[in-house]
């Protein structure tokens, strides 16, 4: 397990991704809506988590700098220091 904080600027869509990891993210701040392969866009702002199970495309469009802490299981390789 992997517990990371983390903002993001206002930017484009991320591209769509599957990873074979769950990911379980909660929105400190911000305002951002999470694009999830068989599910309808979502809206969200300050307060909602949100999970993603593994192997499911993915991504957000953020519309103001936000803050996230996410949790992933297994962690993130390219997320460990170098």
């Amino acid at each position: 397990m992997q517990i990371i904080a983390r903002s993001a600027d206002v930017e484009p869509v991320t591209t769509p991704e599957g990873a074979q990891r769950r990911l379980l993210s909660y929105v400190v701040s911000g305002d951002l809506t999470l694009l999830m392969e068989g599910t309808p866009d979502e809206h969200l702002t300050t307060g909602p988590s949100y999970y993603v199970p593994p192997n499911v495309p993915h991504g957000v469009i953020i519309h103001a700098d936000t803050v996230l802490v996410d949790v992933f299981t297994p962690q993130r390789e390219d997320f460990l220091p170098a």
